[in-house]
């Protein structure tokens, strides 16, 4: 009996430890490298350095906003990373010039 509940306790403890591992995405584009870890138990993603945001998921895909002040600009980017091919696109916009950019990345897990 003792050797039963031990047993059970080791299985449970690793299916714990296995949920809550991050997913971590090494994103390539044209201009540099990002790092995109997805942690699915709290919705949460961060991208780059940033802190964590929220993300909302819709079938395959899973998008998510930022906000970030540079030089005196507000930047909002849009990030939607479709996960069966790892495709992601970001749309940055700048608030004070109006100026929009669109930035698209391939990316694969990095574990």
């Amino acid at each position: 009996m003792k050797t039963l509940l031990k047993f059970n306790l080791i299985i449970l403890s690793t299916i714990s430890i296995a949920n809550a591992n991050p997913t971590k995405y090494l994103c390539s584009g044209d201009t540099n490298y990002l790092y995109v870890t997805f942690d699915t138990d709290k919705k949460s993603v961060i991208a780059g350095t940033s802190n964590p945001h929220e993300y909302f998921s819709q079938t395959d895909f899973r998008f998510w906003h930022t906000t970030s002040q540079q030089n005196n600009q507000t930047l909002v980017r849009s990030f939607i990373f479709h996960k069966p091919s790892g495709k992601m696109s970001v749309k940055s916009d700048n608030m004070i010039t109006s100026v929009e950019q669109m930035y698209y990345y391939e990316c694969a897990i990095n574990q």
